[in-house]
Parts: C-alpha cells; structure tokens; sequence
C-alpha cells in the first residue's frame, strides 16, 4: 500500500499529518517542514521521505537514511505546555514510537533510551530528533527515522528493524498510519497529564538500575524526576538529574 493511500484511507489523528508533503527524496525532512513553517504551516504538518541525502541526527551525527524501505518523517508540533518542559517531547515522542513497535510486533522488547532512542532487545530501532524555536510562536519540528524494511546495517552498528523482528515484511503505509496516531496520542497526553507521561516512560527506560557511561562518564541509571530529567547515580553514590547528555552502555 503506498503511503498517500494508506493515509487518505485511514489516517487518525485530529492534526498530525492532515496536511502533508510526501517525496521520494530530500536533504532532510526536517529542513521542509522548517522552511513549511516559515510559510505558514498549520500545525501536525508533516513530511515524509523515501531517502534523504542530508539526514540528522542528535549531537550532529548522520543519520543512515537511503531508499530501504524505512519511514523518514518530520513534523511541526505547536506544544500546548511550558516551554520549561518542552525536552518531554522527545520521550512522548518515543513513548509513541515505541507504543507502533509494540502494535506491530507485540513480542517486541521495547524500551526508550532516554531521551530520543527506541530500542529492542538493545538494538536501536529507532531515532528522534526535536528542535525548538522561539519567535512568534513556541514551535518544535520532531523528525523520527524508523527501521522498517532494512534488515542489513553498516558494520558496527548495533541496530534492527521491524522486518527483522516479524516472519511477514511489515507494511510501510500501515506502520506510519499506526506511527502517528500513537504519536499524537502521546504528545496530547503529554500536555494533558505530564506525570502520566514521566511514568509510563519510567516503565519503559532503558538501562534503568544499571551502569552506563553518561558523556563518558560512569554513573548508574536510577530513573526519571517529574520533569522527565535523567536521574543518575555516581560512582560517589551521589545522586543527580540530567538535562541532556550522551548515554552509552558499558562496553
């Protein structure tokens, strides 16, 4: 099923993806909706690519984005909440990404690596990449990059898809009618109960009560505090939350 189709057919959500531009290759989806917003985007507008020559991810690494059958998208979402919380769009994000994984594959052992990872069963399924801006208005672009069809990787990287995971190849146009109606559910909730977010988010954390290197640092993951901060123990046994970071697992 192409994707217009799956969309036209069977979309949803009340505002992501109502309005949308689909393409078989771009730099970046992030980059179109930026410059859709700029034009005056509604909000849930959403892009979608086959292949992207340009894609990104967090601490300014590529993201592996070639014609493989995997689903690139971004989106603009106008957060109804503080801007203070605004880092807890990434883990309602990845709630609903990891909410698809679970749908599609349900023997899938999903977690959310804190704060814009998916994995399953430690490899990672799934990327998020959300950037604010503040003018005007308070917007976000949220760019998610999904493992779909692909079921060979670079060497080294410690990855899997959803074709991986299945006996039978998983539908594109029916995994991102799934996405983002998971999706919006999470971020709605977000702004409706924030706490319930941080919870259900607790239940899904990845690495929680084990040692990880935080920026190259050793510490122990202990959970989340209510603004959905990272909470860390050192090896002093001090405890501490964290805003932002790079986390790895031990090697």
């Amino acid at each position: 099923m192409s994707l217009e189709s799956a969309l036209s057919g069977g979309l949803r959500t009340q505002f992501l993806g109502r309005t949308r531009r689909l393409l078989a290759e771009t730099t970046s989806t992030m980059d179109e909706v930026r410059a859709a917003s700029r034009e005056g985007a509604a909000r849930g507008f959403l892009c979608v690519a086959d292949a992207q020559t340009a894609g990104r991810g967090t601490h300014g690494r590529a993201w592996s984005s070639d014609d493989a059958g995997d689903l690139y998208l971004s989106f603009l979402e106008l957060p109804a909440l503080p801007i203070e919380r605004a880092p807890m769009i990434s883990l309602a994000v990845g709630l609903g990404v990891a909410d698809t994984v679970r749908a599609v594959r349900p023997d899938a052992d999903v977690a959310v690596k804190w704060p814009n990872d998916v994995l399953v069963g430690g490899r990672k399924i799934a990327g998020i990449l959300v950037e604010s801006h503040l003018g005007t208005r308070f917007e976000v672009v949220v760019g998610v990059g999904l493992n779909v069809a692909r079921t060979v990787f670079e060497p080294g990287l410690h990855a899997t898809s959803l074709d991986r995971l299945g006996a039978a190849p998983a539908d594109r146009g029916e995994v991102l009618v799934e996405l983002l109606a998971r999706i919006e559910g999470r971020l709605l909730e977000l702004y409706r109960a924030p706490d319930a977010t941080v919870a259900a988010l607790a239940e899904r954390l990845a690495y929680r009560d084990q040692s990880v290197r935080l920026d190259g640092a050793r510490v122990t993951v202990r959970g989340l505090d209510r603004y959905g901060c990272l909470v860390v123990e050192d090896e002093a046994g001090a405890m501490r939350p964290v805003v932002a970071g790079r986390l790895e697992p031990l090697d």
